[in-house]
């Protein structure tokens, strides 16, 4: 007995890539002992920064970038949870793992941070800011010159710098027993998302159940993110490397409009991407989806998108052929692939 007709690439059919670039920003302030801000100084007691604290780039280390790979919740407190202090003076390179000489560490809880959505129609990407404060109280005199966050339940280190004055130059900070260090960390993750998409081509191909290919269709595509203004968190939270997101099609002809909601089809047995297995420092993850052949058997589409909710994530939306007749016989399978990189 024959199968049924598949619709795929040898492969699957695979998607551009959803693109992450990332970068750290922190803001560090000193308190006294009653948790007043205070002008930070050096072991001479000269002013080394305002009150109101010093702004500064920070390194995402190595650890941290495969961190993102395996880690559910990049936007969350798990990569960023500990915060480390000491007193080395190396400059940060990318393959460093730990402080150069930590003298403490605070163990913090699981507040999560603040994260803002938000599209930059003059660069066109969506952007994210994931802001989150860690503070730690002295135990001791010390003077400090370098600072680094670690994830949950890992004693290595995921980000480290040296604390900076206004003009980027290296600076030590002469704190007393008692006295107090915020460091507010913020993660900024931006997604291309051209005003018209990103054109792709693919070609749909049928085989038979000895595998022997039976037709090809080409197919021209719009590919990009689609999501308003007030849910850009939940596209990014749809790109997590590790999560597992959903795939539905959309069933009704739809425009790409970057910064607006689409219409999807509604199924408690949506088709899942489940991430595969991730390669150290390759920062690219597949997720695999396969819809079998009864679910949405009959049903036309006009694209698809991959997404946590029902009306925002990347969609797929055919241009030429318009749309695609789900025999209850087909089953497709689509690969995506989430990749990141450090930004400037």
């Amino acid at each position: 007995m024959q199968r049924p007709y598949e619709r795929r690439t040898p492969a699957g059919l695979i998607l551009p890539r959803a693109h992450v670039g990332l970068r750290g920003r922190v803001r560090w302030q000193v308190l006294d002992e009653r948790g007043v801000p205070e002008i930070p100084r050096g072991p001479g007691g000269f002013p080394i920064g305002p009150a109101d604290g010093v702004e500064q780039p920070n390194l995402l280390l190595n650890g941290f970038m495969d961190g993102v790979g395996t880690s559910l919740g990049v936007w969350s407190y798990h990569l960023r949870r500990n915060f480390l202090v000491g007193t080395g003076s190396t400059a940060p390179a990318v393959t460093d793992g730990a402080l150069v000489n930590e003298v403490q560490r605070l163990y913090a809880g699981t507040a999560g941070p603040t994260n803002t959505g938000t599209i930059d129609t003059d660069a066109n990407v969506m952007r994210i800011e994931s802001v989150l404060p860690r503070q730690v109280t002295l135990t001791a005199d010390r003077n400090l010159t370098e600072f680094g966050l670690g994830a949950t339940n890992d004693s290595t280190c995921l980000i480290r710098e040296l604390f900076r004055d206004e003009v980027g130059d290296p600076v030590t900070i002469s704190l007393l027993n008692g006295k107090a260090l915020i460091l507010t960390h913020t993660l900024f993750g931006e997604i291309p998302a051209p005003v018209a998409g990103t054109f792709f081509e693919f070609d749909l191909e049928q085989y038979d159940a000895t595998n022997t290919l039976v037709s090809t269709t080409p197919y021209d595509c719009t590919f990009g993110p689609m999501a308003d203004s007030g849910f850009i968190v939940d596209l990014f939270e749809a790109w997590e490397p590790y999560r597992t997101t959903i795939c539905l099609p959309v069933i009704s002809a739809t425009t790409y409009n970057r910064n607006t909601t689409l219409g999807t089809a509604s199924s408690s047995a949506a088709p899942q991407f489940s991430a595969q297995a991730y390669t150290a420092g390759t920062y690219t993850r597949t997720k695999k989806a396969t819809v079998p052949a009864a679910t949405y058997g009959g049903s036309t589409w006009y694209g698809f998108v991959m997404t946590r909710t029902q009306s925002r994530g990347f969609v797929c939306l055919f241009d030429s052929p318009a749309t695609y007749a789900k025999p209850s016989t087909d089953t497709v399978e689509i690969d995506w692939i989430s990749s990141w990189a450090r930004a400037a």
